[in-house]
């Protein structure tokens, strides 16, 4: 992301886009007949503000040691008796959460995290608090403990020698294993409390959700956030290994984390990367990937976003996994291997409210070419949706390669003119045919909302597929759906998308490198969630810019080699905030000549269409804002799931 909206982060922020309008006007300082300013107040400063009110933000994983194996490390608890992390390794999992007992944020989730503790302690959750301050006296600790009522272990760590092989950053920091001590959360409990700031309710709660999906054995959905609170002054974070990187200890989770999802039984993936010795027999292979930079696939260019469905390896992990294979894969001590993930080939969102399907089986062959074409749905939306979850799920997973759905609102019908306008933002109330709704790519997570956010579709909508086949070997017949779960009530923030279209498209036979471009006026103040660009076999750079309206210019994302069979929903890890009269510019080249590898045929014209011959240049873009009577007042970059 470009410096700009890094540095939007006034003090309204996350009230703006999180909150009812008679909170947000309090919290912005107006009142119910005021107009709402953006913009600093005069002698104000960004960084000042952002110091005084610092809200969760989420975080890269792989920067934050997610995935690592955690020492055996020992602790000495409030009552001087000695232990060791592996104490609870017969527990579903271990919260370990850090405290202190001066610091006025501890004090404020002392009370929600007892509860936490309360709730999950009960599903076979162990707690261990560990106060790192080295000044708080025993009777004040059995104070906070007698205060909140706190009932796991406390230990007491002057020396700050767990905080530190953790990472701790501030007194509000919450770490959980797994069994297996596997990293797969570290944060803060949810994001009500800020540092110099408290909403009204949580909208995220991230322990909860790592608890429970810890419990069902399935990956966190974000398994790092800051947490805010009084910071710390720790050495540098030293979860490691051994020397030596084996599988069990190491290289297990970065397949586990990684890669798994697809390449297991039943899964997308060609073959199974689930044993020491699947692993072993494949190395080859996956040294070349990894090498190369083809698995996990990803192929964005530079460090725009961040992105929250980045699946990039990390550096460290690309080191460990291919020094593995170098040194000739050890398999290492079988007691350190991880939890192994319990994936589900059925909704991994629940069973849906509603269910649409390509109206019939689709035969694929065992082998050659299925067109790329759009399959409508026999039914129609029911009635209207405030939907939170969205997944699309293939009977057949191994020849989907990818898929898109969209969906489409009543065309000239005063009903549904009626129902959206009641629930859309006055400036979105238009009729723009069919929308991108949701997509499918293996490994991809279904598509969730956060509590108090839902996409609006209204009854009579038709839904249609867009399926990308590829025949692997052996004859099927696959059908795909997607499946809607309803909001438990009506949000306080509605996403919408756009598709940024260009129609006059033509390349003559044999046409070289050549440019074309789209834009979209954003007409109010959003946050911008995702990006989704889409061409055909002829495209070859795709760039999404961000003109402010001072004509600045913001670089979104650089996608330097088109790829047909990978097509990727880029989701900001920190949704930026995109003031009105934004345009978000698209340049697109395209090839139709000998030297594109992927032209099927260089000796045919190329004109706009639907089809895989045909060529096209899209992008659909998605925001989040509130809905209509909750007036945003200011610029803020954050989270929204």
């Amino acid at each position: 992301m470009g410096t700009r909206l890094q540095r939007a982060t006034t003090v309204c922020s996350a009230v703006a886009l999180c909150f009812p309008a008679a909170i947000l006007l309090s919290a912005c300082g107006g009142d119910s007949e005021a107009t709402p300013q953006t913009g600093a107040a005069p002698g104000a400063s960004d960084a000042l503000r952002q110091a005084y009110a610092e809200h969760v933000q989420v975080l890269d994983p792989r920067k934050n040691g997610i995935g690592r194996l955690v020492p055996d490390l020992a602790y000495t608890d409030i009552e001087s008796k000695e232990g060791h992390l592996s104490d609870f390794a017969q527990a579903k999992g271990l919260a370990i959460i850090i405290r202190d007992v001066g610091c006025p944020v501890s004090k404020k989730i002392g009370h929600a995290t007892a509860r936490v503790e309360a709730e999950y302690a009960a599903k076979g959750i162990a707690f261990l608090y560990v106060n790192l301050s080295g000044v708080d006296e025993a009777e004040a600790m059995r104070g906070e403990i007698e205060t909140f009522g706190f009932d796991g272990t406390y230990a007491v760590d002057p020396e700050a020698l767990i905080g530190t092989v953790l990472g701790a950053k501030t007194t509000t920091d919450v770490f959980v294993l797994d069994p297996s001590r596997t990293l797969v959360y570290r944060g803060a409990v949810d994001d009500q409390v800020g540092r110099g700031s408290v909403r009204e309710k949580a909208v995220h709660e991230y322990l909860k959700d790592a608890l429970d999906a810890v419990i069902a054995c399935m990956p966190v959905i974000t398994p790092a956030t800051t947490a805010p609170g009084c910071l710390l002054a720790l050495d540098a974070p030293s979860i490691t290994e051994a020397d030596a990187v084996t599988y069990h200890g190491r290289v297990s989770r970065i397949l586990r984390d990684n890669c798994i999802e697809c390449h297991r039984d039943g899964g997308a993936g060609p073959f199974s990367l689930e044993t020491y010795k699947a692993a072993r027999a494949k190395r080859g292979m996956l040294r070349f990937v990894v090498d190369n930079g083809v698995m996990p696939p990803w192929f964005l260019e530079g460090e725009h976003g961040p992105w929250a469905n980045d699946r990039r390896l990390s550096a460290a992990e690309k080191k460990d996994l291919l020094g593995w294979i170098a040194a000739g894969c050890p398999e290492g001590d079988a007691a350190q291997a991880p939890t192994p993930y319990e994936w589900s080939d059925d909704w991994s969102i629940g069973e849906p409210d509603v269910v649409f399907e390509i109206p019939r089986p689709v035969d694929i062959p065992a082998e050659g070419v299925v067109d790329y074409i759009g399959y409508l749905a026999k039914e129609v939306v029911p009635r209207d949706m405030w939907v939170q979850k969205i997944e699309v799920l293939p009977t057949e997973a191994q020849v989907v390669h990818h898929a898109m759905v969209m969906v489409r609102p009543p065309q000239g019908d005063g009903g549904y003119a009626q129902s959206l306008f009641g629930n859309m933002a006055s400036w979105a109330r238009v009729d723009s045919g069919w929308q991108f709704f949701a997509g499918y790519l293996p490994g991809k997570n279904a598509h969730v909302y956060a509590e108090g956010s839902a996409r609006f579709v209204p009854a009579g909508s038709e839904v249609i597929f867009f399926m990308h086949y590829t025949p692997n070997g052996v004859r099927v017949r696959d059908q795909t759906r997607v499946g809607l779960v309803e909001a438990k009530r009506e949000p306080d923030l509605v996403a919408h998308s756009e598709i940024i279209r260009q129609h006059k498209l033509f390349l003559k036979p044999g046409q070289g490198s050549t440019r074309f471009s789209a834009e979209f006026t954003i007409p109010r103040g959003v946050r911008l969630r995702s990006l989704t660009p889409h061409m055909h076999l002829r495209g070859r750079t795709f760039h999404i810019d961000l003109v402010q309206p001072d004509g600045e210019v913001e670089e979104l994302l650089r996608l330097p080699e088109w790829d047909q069979d990978w097509q990727f929903n880029y989701v900001f890890q920190n949704a930026p905030f995109v003031p009105a009269g934004s345009r978000i510019h698209v340049d697109a080249w395209y090839d139709n000549s000998s030297a594109n590898p992927n032209n099927p045929d260089p000796s045919r014209a190329v004109k706009n269409g639907p089809q895989i011959w045909d060529e096209m240049l899209m992008l659909a873009i998605e925001w989040i804002e509130p809905r209509a009577g909750y007036p945003p007042c200011g610029p803020r970059a954050g989270p929204v799931a």
